[in-house]
């Protein structure tokens, strides 16, 4: 029976999984594991440093990864050259989030595939591999529904005083730090991007106030016109959505869906679990 390590690796986060002759024996977490913001060997000593106590790197038979920035064949080299070199002994498979994100909503059906997280993606899938996506830009120049610029719309508000004074107040107690640390942060921080993003959960806790509704229906709207939308016939596709952003406001998410023509959606938080059960289905796991 096959031993496969499974992994799911977004811009702030890893899950990982070993399911060991098809049981589960094995969960763990490490940093987000983009090529593009982490050099191979960095990513090799995150891993190493991740893994519990008494792992066996031996044991995996085959390690099935997927991860943002994870497209270029020169990326996908050198993330599984460094993850060869925690697991030598190993199959390594290396594939993008968004083909993770398409077997864990959809299996072997067609769909088109949403990644609402720290950054955003999306894609179409057609029950065996992708058919269609878009050009990733970052959350400086796309990366609309994201975490990231969720989180910068949400800032820039704040810095400049346009947002109601009640919130601007609980905003300024709840993240408790002066505007210049903001600034460094955001300038000189090793990860903007996941920087921006932790300001969100401030988010979910006032949900039902109206100058929020509004910024997170604005940019979902934004997601659909700008991402969605720059596929081609989008509407002849089921729509499904991954993601921590996705998941915790997905009543918004829905409604700017219905708005641009999707009768429902999938939305999951995280695809490993659903990851877990494509590689069973398909025989990886046995």
């Amino acid at each position: 029976m096959s031993n496969v390590l499974l992994a799911d690796s977004g811009s702030s986060k890893t899950d990982w999984v070993l399911v060991a002759e098809g049981v589960v024996v094995s969960r763990f977490q490490s940093a987000g594991l983009n090529p593009y913001f982490l050099s191979p060997d960095r990513i090799t000593e995150e891993i190493r440093k991740s893994l519990p106590g008494g792992f066996d790197t031996a044991i995996p038979d085959e390690v099935f990864f997927y991860g943002s920035g994870c497209t270029a064949p020169e990326r996908l080299g050198e993330v599984r050259g460094a993850i060869r070199a925690v697991f030598p002994y190993t199959e390594v498979w290396v594939d993008s989030d968004l083909l993770g994100a398409a077997r864990a909503l959809f299996g072997l059906e067609t769909g088109l595939v949403g990644i609402l997280g720290t950054g955003s993606n999306v894609c179409l899938y057609d029950g065996n591999q992708i058919t269609a996506g878009i050009r990733s830009l970052g959350f400086l120049f796309g990366d609309w529904g994201s975490g990231a610029v969720i989180g910068k719309e949400l800032v820039t508000c704040y810095l400049r005083k346009e947002m109601p004074e009640p919130l601007l107040m609980a905003f300024e107690k709840w993240h408790g730090q002066s505007f210049e640390q903001i600034l460094e942060r955001s300038y000189r921080n090793e990860r903007p991007s996941r920087y921006l993003a932790s300001f969100v959960p401030f988010l979910s806790q006032h949900k039902d106030d109206q100058w929020v509704s509004t910024l997170l229906k604005d940019s979902f709207d934004d997601f659909f016109r700008y991402m969605v939308y720059d596929l081609p016939q989008p509407k002849f596709y089921p729509f499904g959505a991954i993601g921590s952003v996705a998941f915790y406001f997905q009543d918004f998410l829905c409604e700017s869906a219905l708005k641009a023509g999707f009768d429902s959606i999938r939305v999951l938080a995280a695809p490993i679990d659903g990851l877990i059960s494509f590689h069973g289905n398909q025989g990886t796991i046995t």
